[in-house]
């Protein structure tokens, strides 16, 4: 019968020590990989909206600022969709290291929780605000076969002829449609709305007299406006347009109080750190302080810059959260 092998003691304790400093050096190279400055690889910005449009060229334009400014590529991946919900998710589901931002629109954060029943990502806990990048303006533009040329004219219009007029919208719960929904609430009048996949349709349509009437982006239309080719009653704004300094308000035209400015923001995943947030929101304000940048990618689109802190910037969309749902709730709103 063989005897048991015993391992010497002195062999023990060998591989104990190898063992130890094995140990030692993996746990030194997870500290320096963790103290390497921020960032250390590519980062993405997930762009909630298709290539081509307004936040497109906006995210692009910071990837290139950042990208600059840090000496690592930035790369914008665009995840369009179900008003927002399919980028959100992509991005709620991310790792909270930095390496993956979202630009996205206040609908992700503000009108979604209140038009859908069960959303993919939760907007109060999966995100962690930055700031918001810009504030987008909007103008109420009318079809020339609507006989109003200011903003009484038509409340009066529309109370003659309840449910008469059509407005188009940019898609259900977009920033076009619930601005037309609190015009409606505020001036006591009905209108019927037709949803389209974006503005461009509905532009042509209303230049074809198929609508009456379309809240869109100051940026896009103003050209069209200055050569003539559209009648534009007022501002969505509490301020007016900077290019457009001729154009009052609706508030100014009629309606006190109306409000219907729009954002798009930065936002990181849950979990990234404070101060990952930090670095961050400092060189992204350093961007927007950069005149080339705000020439070519502001101006051209009407585009006002609005760096806010984390902070403020949170409890701006829990107001907005309060402020819209209680509009879309008293129009009865359900996303699909």
């Amino acid at each position: 019968m063989r005897s048991a092998t015993i391992t010497p003691r002195w062999r023990v304790m060998q591989w104990m020590a190898l063992a130890a400093c094995i140990s030692s050096i993996m746990l030194a190279g997870a500290a320096a990989a963790h103290a390497q400055p921020y960032p250390s690889k590519p980062v993405r910005i997930i762009c909630t909206f298709a290539a081509g449009g307004t936040t497109d060229v906006l995210a692009r334009g910071v990837a290139r600022q950042l990208s600059e400014i840090w000496g690592q590529q930035v790369v914008v991946e665009n995840r369009a969709g179900a008003n927002t919900q399919i980028g959100a998710e992509h991005v709620a589901k991310s790792a909270g290291d930095g390496y993956t931002l979202m630009v996205t629109s206040e609908g992700t954060f503000v009108m979604n929780p209140s038009l859908y029943e069960k959303l993919p990502y939760d907007a109060a806990k999966d995100f962690i605000p930055i700031t918001t990048l810009v504030q987008l303006k909007q103008v109420l533009i009318v079809s020339p076969k609507v006989p109003v040329n200011n903003i009484r004219d038509l409340v009066a219009l529309a109370r003659k002829q309840p449910d008469k007029l059509t407005y188009g919208t940019t898609g259900l719960g977009s920033s076009s449609h619930l601005n037309m929904e609190m015009l409606q609430d505020m001036a006591q009048v009905k209108l019927t709305a037709v949803h389209y996949r974006g503005a461009a349709k509905a532009l042509v349509d209303m230049h074809g007299g198929h609508i009456d009437m379309i809240f869109a982006a100051a940026g896009i239309v103003a050209d069209q406006y200055r050569a003539g080719k559209l009648k534009i009653l007022a501002v969505s704004s509490r301020n007016r347009v900077a290019g457009l300094p001729e154009l009052p308000t609706i508030a100014e035209a009629g309606l006190p109080g109306f409000d219907g400015t729009s954002w798009f923001g930065l936002f990181a995943p849950r979990g990234t750190p404070p101060e990952v947030i930090a670095r961050i929101h400092r060189d992204v304000a350093r961007s927007f302080d950069d005149e080339g940048f705000r020439k070519k990618f502001l101006e051209p689109n009407m585009l006002e810059p609005n760096i806010i802190s984390p902070d403020v910037f949170a409890q701006s969309i829990n107001d907005g959260r309060e402020r819209w749902g209680r509009i879309i709730r008293a129009a009865g709103l359900k996303g699909k």
